[in-house]
């Protein structure tokens, strides 16, 4: 896991485990993260496990705030693992996230004319 100040972290834990610490590894801790960012955000938007920090931080401001996690839960329009979305929506949702799903709440995701194409790792 990338942190902010670029290095590495040798920990691989539980996703759970990860949410609830990402933040005093990358925002607290330290308190560099705090600094650069200079107050609270009111909102966070993010896509992955790695905006879990910034989402909780956001949601600790006493303003009126929100964190919004996009999920890949699209399998005909995207190379998505629809369960794996939905299993991570479901943590997301109890964090406190407002979840939107690129299946149920885009039109289009890439534009109209762009297809899916096989690939491989």
């Amino acid at each position: 896991m990338l942190l902010s100040d670029g290095s590495l972290s040798k920990e691989i834990l539980s996703l759970d485990i990860v949410i609830s610490h990402l933040g005093s590894k990358v925002l607290g801790g330290n308190g560099k993260g705090r600094e650069k960012i200079g107050k609270v955000p009111v909102l966070s938007f993010g896509n992955s496990t790695g905006e879990c920090a910034m989402h909780n931080y956001c949601l600790s401001n006493t303003l009126k705030c929100a964190a919004f996690m996009l999920i890949a839960d699209d399998e005909d329009r995207d190379h998505a693992n629809r369960q794996k979305a939905l299993d991570l929506a479901v943590q997301w949702r109890e964090a406190g996230y407002h979840v939107i799903s690129m299946r149920d709440d885009f039109k289009t995701i890439y534009g109209f004319n762009v297809r899916k194409v096989p690939f491989s790792f």
